[in-house]
């Protein structure tokens, strides 16, 4: 569920409180014409606690909030919010997978509604963390050696569980619309312990 705060801002910047599961379809609407992608009222349901649901959003979820809100992410909202300060990273046009630190995680975007965030295991191999419209799922291990700002990401091959798949281009129509570097060396553990500290 959204911290009392959060549903505060929400609903003032809606200009009505959310308290039916109504009010959910018609604050997904506002959000999917001004944030152009599209969130559903059911995930808005369980997020206000109308319905039962998922304890921890998905970050693709929370980020949609934040622009909603007018913040281009969910860290930059949770660091407006506390005071911290935000460091912008620098821009990042390529990442060589031989030159990545072993726990490193990246973000990876392809156009508005499609994402990636992979953790490096060494060896060309990452795990994936999160994704968000794309082919994989989370737990693969994928091999990619190089990921490159404009071009589709090449992912030579899959590991899931005990299947191998092939590998796939991802982002063929907008290529690889973004590249973050979210922890050097932060464990996925303690990724997840801090998303689900920012609900």
């Amino acid at each position: 569920m959204l911290s009392p705060l959060i549903r505060k801002k929400i609903e003032q910047k809606f200009g009505s409180p959310i308290r039916y599961p109504k009010d959910c379809d018609a604050l997904a609407d506002a959000i999917s014409r001004e944030c152009r992608c599209k969130i559903s009222g059911s995930t808005l349901r369980r997020l206000f606690g109308l319905a039962k649901g998922i304890d921890k959003p998905r970050l693709w979820t929370l980020d949609t909030l934040s622009n909603y809100l007018g913040h281009d992410s969910w860290e930059n909202l949770m660091n407006q919010i506390t005071g911290n300060k935000i460091e912008k990273s620098p821009k990042i046009e390529s990442v060589l997978s031989k030159n990545a630190g072993l726990g490193a995680i990246y973000s990876v975007s392809f156009g508005k509604n499609s994402s990636v965030i992979i953790e490096y295991k060494g060896r060309n191999l990452y795990e994936v963390i999160e994704q968000e419209k794309t082919v994989l799922l989370r737990a693969d291990i994928v091999c990619i050696e190089k990921i490159q700002q404009h071009l589709p990401l090449l992912v030579e091959s899959i590991q899931r569980g005990r299947l191998a798949l092939d590998g796939v281009l991802i982002g063929t129509v907008t290529g690889t619309t973004s590249i973050k570097l979210l922890s050097k060396s932060k464990s996925v553990a303690s990724l997840h312990h801090t998303n689900s500290n920012n609900k």
